[in-house]
This record gives structure tokens, C-alpha cells and sequence, in this order.
């Protein structure tokens, strides 16, 4: 029997893991400037579960909308295809990405075939997510993050 991204991520006690010639995250983090602002971009989704990003800090706070929150989940079916956000600290610190999705009204994550390749640059990175259902499938949600200092 295959075992699971999540098993595998067990095994390798969270660290990332190799995956069909891919390197294979359970999370991103990357260390933020403080007031920086980054843009997220779906590039693309599965349309039977509903898709998401979830954004955490750990002190900072994500202004979205004019709102502020200590961490946040954009969601496929309900954020624009594009979206600043500004987020506000007093120093620089981690901010952590990774993908989760909802089935009757219950978010997941790091379960099942859940896991993402991680394509990074400079000032830019592309998630390439699997949801935790069926197959390892890296399209299930696609994402790109811009970063900018202000």
C-alpha cells in the first residue's frame, strides 16, 4: 500500500520530502520585513472542493480590506482572484503559508495527500497545493505571492 503525503511527512518528522522527483512541503515560511505588503494570485483551483490559503505571523498583524487579523484564510470561493496585504509588525518575523481546504463547512489541512512544492525567486514565490483528498494532485490550488517592502 502508498502511503500519504502525511504519513511521509510523519516519517520525516514535518521535514519536507521527496515525492515523485518533486521536493514536497507540509508548510512555507518565509521571514517577513515588517510593513511589508505582499499580493496574493489564485492562479487556479479545483472546482470540487473549495480551495484555500491560510496566512499566519506571529505577533504581526495582515491588514486586509481595511481590517486587521492575526492570521487569515483566503478562500477560492469567496476572494477576489487578486489581493494586497499589508502586514504590520513592529520587527521582522516568519510568516507562514499553507493550503487548506473545506468539506461540509470544516476547514482541513496536513491531512490525507496534503502537501505543497514551493517555486521561489527573489521577491516571488508559486504554491503549487494538494488538497488532502484522492491522489497527490499539485493543481488543486495554485498560488502566487508577491512580496514588497513600503
Amino acid at each position: 500500500m502508498t502511503s500519504t503525503l502525511s504519513e511521509l511527512f510523519q516519517e520525516a518528522k514535518g521535514e519536507p520530502i521527496t515525492f515523485s522527483g518533486r521536493l514536497v512541503h507540509g508548510i512555507y515560511k518565509r521571514e517577513v520585513k515588517a510593513n511589508t505588503i505582499f499580493t496574493i494570485k489564485i492562479l487556479s483551483h479545483s472546482e470540487e472542493i473549495v480551495q484555500g490559503v491560510h496566512i499566519k505571523g506571529a505577533k504581526g498583524k495582515f491588514e486586509v480590506n481595511g481590517q486587521l487579523y492575526p492570521e487569515i484564510i483566503l478562500w477560492t470561493d469567496t476572494c477576489p482572484a487578486e489581493i494586497p496585504i499589508k502586514f504590520s509588525s513592529k520587527s521582522d518575523e516568519t510568516v507562514k503559508f499553507w493550503n487548506v481546504w473545506r468539506n461540509k463547512n470544516t476547514t482541513h489541512a496536513w491531512i490525507g495527500n496534503a502537501g505543497l512544492c514551493i517555486n521561489e525567486e527573489e521577491n516571488k514565490i508559486l504554491l503549487e497545493c494538494s488538497d488532502g483528498i484522492g491522489d497527490v494532485n499539485f493543481n488543486d490550488l495554485v498560488v502566487e505571492i508577491k512580496f514588497s517592502e513600503t
